[in-house]
This record gives C-alpha cells, sequence and structure tokens, in this order.
C-alpha cells in the first residue's frame, strides 16, 4: 500500500536533500513562459496568514482602523508582487489604485504578469534612489498624501524614505530593517547609486536609525513585526504605544516565539543581543569590514 506524503512534506524534502546548485538548475532549465503560469496560479492561492511576516494582515487592519477604505499605495521594491509581499491585496482590490516598483527585469516581469488584470496599478520596473524618487512619484500622479507606504530595497532604505518625506506624505509605512542590529545602534548603508546588495548581511538601516530619522518627519512607530517596522503618521493617529525603542525591539523581534526557525542565518549574529553597546559596534564593524566606507554607525545613548 503506497503511502500518501503531503505537498509541505515533499517540498520539505526537496529543500533539505538538494542541493542548491541543483534545485537552481532545475529551476532555470524550466521555459520562462512556463514558470509564469505556474506562478500565476500559486498568487492566486493568496493565504493572508502565511504572507510575509504579517505585513499584509497588519496594513489592512490599519486601513480598517482608520477607516481608508478607498486607498493609494506605493510599493518600493515589490519583488514579484506577491512572494512575501504586503501590498498584494491592495493591488487587486478595487477600491485601491497604487504603483508597484522593481527594477529586476525577471521579477518584474512575473508581478506584470499576475497584476495584468488589476485595474488600477501601475507598474514600474525603475531603479529607485534618492535622486529620482520625487520625480518618479510625480510621474505616476501619487498623490501627496497617499496612504501606504512599502519600502524594501535592501539598500540605501533610509536615504530613499527621507527623501520621498520631504515631498509626500503617506499616512502609513511600512520598512525593512536590518534586524540583527540592535537598539541603540544607528547604522544605516549609505547612498551609493552603484550599490547592489549582495544576498549578505549587509543591507538596510537599523530600528534606531529608522525610528529616529521618521520622527523628523512626524511620524510615531506603531509596531515591529520580526524585520519590518509599521509607522504611522502623527496626523492620522496620535494614540500610539507608548514603547521605548528597545522595548519594541524585544517585543517585535528578539522574543518572538519562531524567531530561531524564521531567521535561522542569523545565528551566528546573535551573540548582538547580549553584548555591550562598544562590543556590538566593534562586532558589526568586523562583520561589514569588506563594506568600509559604505556605511554609518553611531551609537546612542
Amino acid at each position: 500500500m503506497l503511502k500518501y506524503f503531503s505537498k509541505d512534506q515533499i517540498e520539505y524534502w526537496y529543500r533539505k536533500y538538494i542541493p542548491e546548485k541543483i534545485r537552481d538548475f532545475i529551476r532555470d532549465s524550466i521555459p520562462f513562459w512556463i514558470q509564469l503560469r505556474y506562478f500565476s496560479i500559486q498568487a492566486k492561492k493568496f493565504d493572508l496568514e502565511k504572507q510575509g511576516h504579517g505585513e499584509a494582515k497588519k496594513l489592512l487592519e490599519l486601513c480598517e482602523k482608520f477607516e481608508i477604505n478607498n486607498g493609494y499605495y506605493v510599493d518600493i521594491g515589490a519583488s514579484d508582487g506577491w512572494t512575501s509581499s504586503a501590498t498584494f491585496p491592495f493591488a487587486k482590490s478595487n477600491n485601491f489604485s497604487g504603483l508597484s516598483i522593481e527594477p529586476d527585469s525577471l521579477k518584474f516581469k512575473k508581478m506584470n504578469f499576475i497584476y495584468k488584470n488589476f485595474n488600477n496599478t501601475h507598474l514600474s520596473d525603475s531603479k529607485v534612489t534618492p535622486e529620482n524618487i520625487t520625480s518618479l512619484l510625480k510621474e505616476f500622479d501619487v498623490p501627496e498624501n497617499f496612504d501606504l507606504l512599502n519600502l524594501d530595497i535592501d539598500s540605501y532604505d533610509l536615504f530613499v524614505v527621507k527623501a520621498l518625506l520631504d515631498s509626500f506624505q503617506p499616512k502609513i509605512i511600512s520598512m525593512e530593517i536590518n534586524e540583527k542590529i540592535p537598539p541603540p545602534i544607528y547604522f544605516t548603508v549609505t547612498y551609493d547609486e552603484k550599490h547592489v546588495y549582495e544576498g549578505d548581511d549587509f543591507y538596510g538601516c537599523s530600528l534606531q536609525a529608522a525610528y529616529e530619522e521618521l520622527c523628523k518627519f512626524d511620524y510615531k512607530l506603531h509596531t515591529l513585526l520580526y524585520n519590518n517596522a509599521i509607522f504611522i503618521s502623527s496626523e492620522v493617529s496620535t494614540n500610539q504605544q507608548k514603547l521605548s525603542i528597545t522595548e519594541f525591539y524585544i517585543n517585535g523581534y528578539v522574543d518572538k516565539p519562531d524567531r530561531t526557525q524564521k531567521f535561522s542565518y542569523n545565528k551566528d549574529k546573535d551573540v548582538l543581543l547580549d553584548m555591550d553597546k562598544n562590543s556590538a559596534v566593534d562586532f558589526i564593524n568586523d562583520l561589514y569590514k569588506n563594506y568600509a566606507g559604505k556605511y554609518l554607525i553611531e551609537l546612542r545613548d
């Protein structure tokens, strides 16, 4: 009698026992048009509970709370528009318009394929920088007070959001942070238009840096969901959690019961969580020694 194995079990064995190089070879051998159609089928199985680290669900809850029933979103670094997407529910909604931006050509083609029937969504394959973000949003007639901003470009994110906030004021901001770096360390990748994310630990900014810079634009930290910080404009709500930046970090990342499973690649960096501040800075400088001169790191009291 044949034993039945679930799809999840088969996928687990595939990832565990098939070397990554062979998986990449198999994936690259599949004609792209087949990949597109398979991807579009998968995208129809959108599960809000399993999407990303809960950002999409949280953003939907906040829109309901603040009665944002018809709105506009901007997603900078939208990837394929579905995998771990925080804005997919808004892109497919008839009640929202939006702009999804992704420079990677293959990811953009996937997004374009599944978004082609979304009536109110605009797409751009532009590379976003602090120098072009304002003109790019104006080119697509993005409202100055649009509703949702999602930012995830794995590099000089902090400089992009600061440049954007000079001309626009989204009600809610969700941005990826470098979760490895605890408060009170201010860290950010500095702007270099030639910078390319290498798929390693060097990306983005710390929660401390995001917190400080967005506070200057009158945003309050609402919550941290693992490696995504959600901020809300004070014009929308002044009633936010009265927590310190360290408490946000502990509640939203450190004490999550599944953190070590979701972020297993941070295992050798978890020593940062118990180090004194100066030792932590030394550790980070050593971690990023190949990127000397390409980041800013400072200690806050």
